[in-house]
């Protein structure tokens, strides 16, 4: 499902919350900078691991 942004999202999506939450806070923080163009849990995850095998 898609929605407007990450704060609808997290809002909506229990799910993508918890994964959010999960994640080490420099991940947070980048993926807050975005936070218009994640629209899903998909997109989520994606920018996600994108960012943590950039960080490796």
């Amino acid at each position: 499902m898609k929605y407007l942004d990450l704060s609808e999202l997290l809002a909506k999506e229990p799910q993508a919350q918890t994964y959010f939450n999960k994640l080490p806070k420099n991940v947070k923080q980048q993926i807050q900078s975005q936070s218009k163009s994640i629209d899903s849990f998909d997109s989520l995850r994606n920018y996600a691991e994108n960012l943590n095998h950039s960080n490796s």
